[in-house]
């Protein structure tokens, strides 16, 4: 799963028990946030 954000993207990923972990940044700084 990918989501945009200005600067930059993350990269997430899901196991089988539906946790969420990040995967990867795209860019250094990131102002702001992500509510799930």
């Amino acid at each position: 799963m990918e989501i945009k954000v200005p600067g930059g993207t993350l990269f997430f990923e899901q196991d089988e028990n539906k946790n969420i972990f990040m995967t990867g940044l795209s860019f250094i700084v990131f102002e702001g946030k992500i509510e799930v």
